[in-house]
């Protein structure tokens, strides 16, 4: 009854009677609509261009949390709509299902809104395309129930990590999963050389316990006893912006207080979310991730676009976008061999070998072109 009531007060119109058809009301057409995002960035704008690259036209429905949403609608030019709280989402999706043609709505399933969003997409009988990112099958009871009851909904699954695969399989979703990795666009502006960056160590991503930045803190101690001088930057700590991506808040107020303890406070640059990534990025030399799960992360792809070296844990999928001595190092959890690893590749010499392969393996390997063509192959072969 409240969608009946919704669809009468944004002016659709119920036709053949029982089936749940509408007439359009609006003339806008795009094959795409995009919701569960909570705030549009650099990787969805990726997307969005090679979407627009080869004439697919996509809608988003996004949220703002990281309060730098519209700056990289801008950026991107994106066919984008920001949209705050529970239920103007749920109304706007509705709207825009009425308002826009479309033949298929991509579902980012993350949150209790997932469910929603789903139910909708086929009520308005739309191909549901379900995007799992990460932290999917790691939630409560309620929320994994819920989320096996969107993947029964969906026409595709797509996921974007080999351990997510393997959760998605217990579901029983038979051919209608597939796996397609982050991609990323191959950077051709002039990369800075050794002496032209000034950042020597970054890391990028939403401190989180798997991604042990505890430990990285002991090794970055130990780095700056040795080399006082060094110029390391960690960023993406969300609790220090005013619009806050809260994810393991606990867990980052806990590292912050461990740099307080250290004495590191005024020896590293701390930062939260930060809209100018990919220019820390650019004046970086090394790139570190001690994290259980390694494989294309999306700082990672970015850092190596940018003739970053990475130095990496030997986490799941390492070994699958860093190749030991060739584009960066890939070491064990263990601090004086972390250490080491980071100043054999901050070494002029090496580093000079390490860093053009870094790029190379983007261009190869991870093109945002090659990944808009997976999507392509997965929609035909299902939808």
């Amino acid at each position: 009854m409240l969608l009946k009531a919704i669809l009468c007060f944004i002016g659709c119109r119920k036709v053949n009677g029982y089936a749940p058809e509408y007439v359009i009301m609006g003339k806008e057409y795009v094959d795409t609509i995009c919701v569960g995002l909570g705030y549009f960035s650099n990787k969805i704008g990726y997307q969005s261009d090679v979407y627009a690259k080869n004439e697919e036209t996509i809608k988003y429905l996004v949220g703002d949390v990281s309060g730098n949403s519209q700056k990289f609608i801008d950026k991107y030019n994106a066919n984008a709509q920001i949209v705050s709280g529970r239920i103007a989402r749920i109304k706007t999706f509705i709207s825009t299902l009425c308002k826009v043609k479309s033949k298929n709505v991509e579902l980012y399933c993350s949150g209790r809104m997932a469910i929603y969003y789903a139910v909708v997409a086929k009520l308005f009988r739309r191909n549901l395309i379900v995007i799992l990112r990460g932290q999917e099958f790691s939630q409560g009871k309620l929320q994994l129930y819920l989320i096996k009851q969107v993947l029964k909904l969906a026409d595709l699954v797509i996921a974007k990590e080999y351990n997510l695969m393997e959760d998605a399989r217990k579901c029983n979703l038979d051919d209608k999963l597939c796996f397609v990795h982050n991609a990323i666009p191959y950077h051709n502006q002039n990369l800075l050389s050794y002496d032209e960056k000034d950042i020597d160590i970054i890391f990028m991503n939403s401190p989180r316990k798997k991604r042990h930045v505890l430990f990285l803190l002991e090794v970055f101690k130990r780095l700056l006893y040795e080399m006082p001088t060094l110029k390391i930057t960690l960023a993406g700590f969300g609790i220090l912006n005013e619009k806050k991506i809260l994810i393991e808040p606990a867990y980052q107020e806990e590292v912050l207080e461990k740099i307080r303890e250290l004495g590191l406070e005024d020896k590293i640059t701390i930062l939260g979310f930060v809209p100018n990534g990919e220019e820390l990025l650019r004046r970086s030399k090394i790139f570190v991730f001690p994290a259980e799960i390694v494989f294309c992360n999306y700082a990672l792809l970015e850092s190596m676009s940018y003739g970053c070296v990475p130095v990496v844990a030997d986490g799941e999928g390492a070994d699958m976008v860093v190749n030991q001595n060739i584009n960066g190092m890939i070491c064990c959890r263990d601090i004086e061999l972390f250490k080491e690893s980071i100043l054999q590749c901050l070494d002029r010499q090496r580093w000079d070998c390490l860093s053009p392969k870094a790029v190379e393996t983007i261009l190869k390997r991870f093109s945002i072109d090659e990944w808009y063509d997976k999507i392509r192959k997965a929609k035909s072969s299902i939808l």
